[in-house]
């Protein structure tokens, strides 16, 4: 069966059974299309399962595409878009968190050993302390952004700080620069 034929009968009435049609006649063009646009095979895995994905729960009318190979790529490239900026905001959010320790007294060995020791915690954890610490975010805004309680940041954030403190216990100025955030964590 034609691949673009495959496409409007998905549209027409979406399934798990069409979708799993469409997405074997058309997986080869978005994922080349998404490799092509990134130069890297897993952004492109991830970008490729993002638009069946999108396919399978907000399928757009059959009306509304003209082309099923230009809806496919422009759907890569709305991804890889995504993808660039959220990359662009997190390497700020970094540059910030960089200067604002800086600021607060620390040298770049010390920063790249807070980072390191970061790096290392448990995801949650790490995503409340680069949040609060590179970010320079409340606890408020902190649990919005994660979707969780503020007790919940403020239990991360503890648990984080412990651990930090442990792996640190020869580092002064960290050790500072973290009681510093403990003082205005709310």
């Amino acid at each position: 069966m034609d691949a673009d034929r495959i496409f409007f009968r998905y549209l027409e009435r979406p399934g798990r059974r069409r979708l799993a049609r469409l997405a074997k006649a058309h997986y080869e063009l978005v994922w080349q299309t998404a490799v092509r646009v990134t130069g890297n095979a897993d952004d492109a895995e991830d970008i490729t399962q993002d638009v069946f994905l999108k396919l399978l729960l907000a399928p757009p009318r059959p009306e509304d595409v003209k082309s099923p190979r230009a809806y496919l790529a422009w759907q890569v490239i709305g991804r890889v878009t995504n993808l660039r900026r959220a990359e662009e905001r997190r390497s700020a959010r970094e540059k910030a968190g960089v200067l604002r320790a800086h600021d607060d007294g620390l040298d770049p060995d010390e920063i790249a050993l807070l980072r390191s020791a970061v790096l290392e915690l448990p995801e949650d954890q790490r995503a409340a302390v680069e949040l609060r610490y590179f970010a320079g975010l409340r606890n408020q805004d902190i649990a919005a952004a994660l979707g969780i309680g503020e007790r919940h940041v403020e239990k991360r954030l503890e648990k984080a700080r412990e651990a930090l403190r442990e792996r640190l216990k020869h580092a002064a100025p960290l050790l500072a620069f973290l009681a510093a955030g403990e003082a205005g964590a709310g």
